[in-house]
C-alpha cells in the first residue's frame, strides 16, 4: 500500500520572519521540521512542492538521495572498512571477515574499482574470464563475498540495486580440483631449496597434512613437544568441520620445531607467517625443479595432504590409524580421494608375490611295492597324492612330488591309478 509523505509548511511567528516546512517520511516515526529561509508564500509553496516531487522520485529509484549521492562518490575502500567494522561488531567469525576483505579487495584491485559508480557486471565477468586458473568454487566465493557486500550497502540505503545481482555462479562440473603427490626425492629438493619459513610450512604440511588455513592460524600453544608423544591440538575455530582435534608430530618434524621456536616461543604467537597466493609457492617449486601440473593434476599447498596419505598408504599404515590421522569420517577419501595410486609402486607390490611355478622336485624310489587293493580310494576334490600306474620295469619307479596346500603325487607303478589324501 502506498504511503504519502506527510508535509506542511509553518508560518513566520514572531522569533523568526522565515516559513518553515514540516515533513514525515513513510517509516518514520516523527515530524521533522527545517526552516526554507524564505519569507515568500508562494516560494515557500514551491520548495515544499519540489521536496515532495523528490523524495518521491528517491522513493521510486527516479532520483538519488544525498545519502546515496554521498555513498556513490566515496572511496570503495572507505565503505568497505565500513562494511568489516560493521561484521565486527556483530560479532562475526575474524577468518570470515578477513576472507571477505581480502577478496573484495582483490577484484578491486584487479579491475579498477574506486567507487561504486565503477561496479558493474560486465567488468565483473572480464575480471572472471582472465582467473579460469581458479577452481569454479573459488571464482564462486568471489562474487558470493562481492555480493554480499552490496547488498549491505543497498539496506543501507547507500546503493538503489545489486549491480551483480544478475551474475550467474560458475557451475562446477568437478567436485574437486585434481591434484597429486610427489615423490621423497622431489620433497627432499623442495625442502632444500626454500627458505626457512616456507620450509618450515612444507615440512608441517607434509608430515601432518594439515590444511593451509589450519597451518596460518596455528599458535605454539598448541604445540606440545614434550612428553613421549608429541602432538598439535588443533583449536575447533581452526579447522573445517569446527570440531577441532589432535595430531601427531612426527619425529623429525619435532626436532625441526624445538629448533625454529626456540627455548620459550610466545605461547600466542603464530608458528608461521603463512605466505599469500601461490607466486612464492610456484617459485619454489621451479627452483626445485617440480612442475605445479603435471599428469593433469596440479601440485599446490593442499596437495601435500595429499602426499601426506599417500607416503602412509605406500609405507603400509593401516588404513583406520590413516584415517585417524587424515582425521577422516570417510574411509573412501583416505583410499582413493587422497591417495595417489600413481605413487604406490604397484609394480614392486606384484613382483613381491609369491610364484606359481615352484622347483619340481624328483625322487628316486628303489623299492619295487605296489599299491594294495584297500588303499586305493576314489579322486576327490581335495588336495592330496595322484598316483598314476603305467606300465613300467620293476626296478625303475619314480615318485614326482608338487607342494601346495597339500601334496600333489605322481607314482609310476605298476599298480592302477590311485590317490591318498594328506
Amino acid at each position: 500500500m502506498y504511503e504519502a509523505i506527510k508535509c506542511y509548511l509553518v508560518k513566520p511567528s514572531g522569533r523568526s520572519h522565515f516559513w518553515k516546512m514540516r515533513y514525515q517520511l513513510p517509516g518514520e516515526s516523527r515530524e521533522t521540521q527545517v526552516s526554507l529561509k524564505v519569507r515568500d508564500e508562494r516560494t515557500a509553496k514551491r520548495m515544499m512542492l519540489n521536496f515532495i516531487t523528490e523524495q518521491d522520485g528517491i522513493r521510486h529509484g527516479l532520483l538519488a538521495s544525498p545519502t546515496l549521492t554521498a555513498a556513490m562518490n566515496a572511496s570503495l575502500e572507505s565503505l568497505l572498512r565500513s562494511h568489516l567494522q560493521d561484521l565486527q561488531a556483530q560479532n562475526c567469525d575474524a577468518a570470515h571477515v578477513e576472507t571477505r576483505g581480502l577478496l573484495i579487495r582483490r577484484i578491486s584491485r584487479d579491475t579498477g574499482w574506486k567507487a561504486i559508480r565503477d561496479i558493474s557486471p560486465e567488468s565483473f565477468l572480464e575480471w572472471r574470464v582472465k582467473h579460469q586458473e581458479l577452481a569454479p568454487r573459488t571464482l564462486n566465493n568471489y562474487l558470493a563475498e562481492m555480493r554480499a557486500f552490496l547488498n549491505w550497502l543497498q539496506n543501507a540505503g547507500k546503493l538503489l540495486g545489486n549491480p551483480l545481482k544478475g551474475v550467474q555462479p560458475v557451475k562446477a562440473h568437478d567436485k574437486a580440483r585434481p591434484r597429486r603427490a610427489i615423490t621423497d626425492g622431489e620433497i627432499a629438493r623442495l625442502l632444500a631449496i626454500a627458505p626457512p619459513e616456507r620450509r618450515m610450512i612444507y615440512l608441517i604440511a607434509l608430515h601432518t597434512g594439515l590444511r593451509r588455513k589450519e597451518i596460518k592460524l596455528l599458535e605454539w600453544q598448541d604445540v606440545f613437544l614434550g612428553g613421549p608423544e608429541p602432538f598439535i591440538k588443533l583449536r575447533a575455530v581452526t579447522t573445517k568441520n569446527r570440531k577441532g582435534g589432535e595430531v601427531t608430530i612426527h619425529p623429525e618434524l619435532q626436532e625441526e620445531l624445538e629448533k625454529f621456536g626456540g627455548p620459550s616461543p610466545e605461547p600466542s604467537s603464530q608458528v608461521v607467517k603463512m605466505f599469500a597466493g601461490l607466486a612464492p609457492f610456484k617459485k619454489d617449486l621451479a627452483a626445485a625443479g617440480i612442475s605445479f601440473v603435471e599428469r593433469s593434476l596440479r601440485f599446490d599447498l593442499h596437495a601435500m595432504r595429499k602426499t601426506f596419505n599417500t607416503r602412509m598408504a605406500a609405507g603400509n599404515v593401516p588404513t583406520r590409524a590413516a584415517m585417524h590421522a587424515m582425521r577422516h569420517s570417510d574411509e573412501k577419501l583416505t583410499t582413493v580421494v587422497y591417495t595417489d595410486s600413481f605413487r604406490l609402486n604397484v609394480a614392486a607390490h606384484i613382483a613381491s608375490l609369491p610364484s606359481l611355478l615352484g622347483p619340481v622336485m624328483v625322487s628316486a624310489r628303489a623299492s619295487g611295492e605296489s599299491e594294495s587293493e584297500g588303499n586305493k580310494q576314489p579322486l576327490a576334490d581335495t588336495v592330496g597324492h595322484l598316483v598314476l600306474d603305467l606300465e613300467m620295469p620293476d626296478d625303475q619307479d619314480f615318485s614326482h612330488t608338487l607342494t601346495q596346500s597339500g601334496t600333489l603325487c605322481l607314482e609310476w607303478k605298476k599298480s592302477s591309478l590311485t590317490r591318498a589324501r594328506t
